[in-house]
């Protein structure tokens, strides 16, 4: 199944409006943004689709958003119980595709790469559920977050499976030191676990630049070095023809998760899914 391109830096499913007539229970759905949405909606609900009087979403005039017609008595409650579940993770799951500081230097290499939430709410002004977890975990160790977080990767993982239906899916992180039990490791150990798939370690032996400081172009070219440097990362596994859900914390450029991708497709990988905990608001890590 071809799995569609996420074409802005990042997007979030906007509104998702159902108008029912209580004179007679017909239903309409209207979605927005009018782009990827409705393609999902169909992979994840194609039963549902087909029941509308058209049998996909169509436009609307001013091509704002997209819609579907239902006859009277189409629909039941569970289908509605289940659509209105879908729409509160995608109003939450925030869908990542190339940012302009990294566009020139990647392509396809992450099929799909979706984030549980945003790190910081700017209304709220306070982290998030999922980046109060991710801070909490990272830079103060509580462990007691690991579940929060994993079950979250969980979900967004069976929902993506339910969507696409990846053949041979494993799941792997972004290269780091064996002695170092980084968050990303922990949280794609207990994933996989929970998942019931195998977890590929992605081992770092080489004194790796520190990134912070370093320009989008200077990390790029970090990452190569790693990659073709002999003995610098071990991949402890098989990825030939597989799908790998690549699991990071923090997901800000993108620069190390594309780059860990880029390696993946070399070395055989069928398709590669980003999963992350969190999205930063910005795409301009520290430069």
């Amino acid at each position: 199944m071809k799995i569609p391109t996420i074409t802005r830096s990042r997007m979030q499913l906007q509104k998702f409006d159902v108008l029912e007539n209580p004179d007679d229970d017909s239903a309409v759905f209207f979605i927005t943004p009018p782009d990827l949405y409705p393609v999902l909606f169909k992979l994840r609900f194609p039963s549902i689709v087909k029941k509308s009087r058209r049998g996909d979403w169509k436009l609307t005039s001013h091509s704002g958003s997209s819609f579907l017609s239902f006859e009277p008595n189409v629909l039941v409650d569970t289908e509605m119980e289940i659509v209105e579940e879908w729409v509160e993770r995608f109003k939450r799951y925030v869908l990542i595709g190339l940012n302009d500081n990294i566009r020139s230097e990647f392509s396809n290499e992450l099929d799909f790469c979706l984030a549980l939430d945003y790190n910081f709410d700017i209304l709220r002004d306070k982290r998030t559920l999922y980046g109060e977890a991710e801070y909490l975990l990272k830079y103060r160790g509580d462990i007691q977050y690991i579940d929060i977080l994993s079950s979250g990767l969980l979900q967004a993982l069976q929902e993506l499976q339910e969507m696409f239906k990846f053949a041979d899916p494993i799941i792997s992180i972004v290269p780091s030191t064996p002695d170092r039990c980084s968050v990303p490791r922990k949280l794609a150990r207990t994933l996989a676990k929970a998942a019931k798939l195998i977890f590929l370690d992605e081992l770092l032996y080489c004194e790796k630049q520190h990134l912070k400081n370093l320009t989008f172009d200077a990390k790029i070219k970090e990452w190569e070095r790693l990659y073709n440097s002999e003995g610098c990362i071990e991949l402890v596994g098989d990825v030939v023809g597989k799908t790998v859900f690549l699991v990071d914390d923090l997901y800000q450029s993108g620069t190390t998760l594309w780059s860990c991708a880029k390696n993946l497709k070399q070395i055989g990988a069928a398709a590669v899914i980003g999963l992350v905990c969190v999205k930063a608001l910005r795409d301009s890590d520290n430069q």
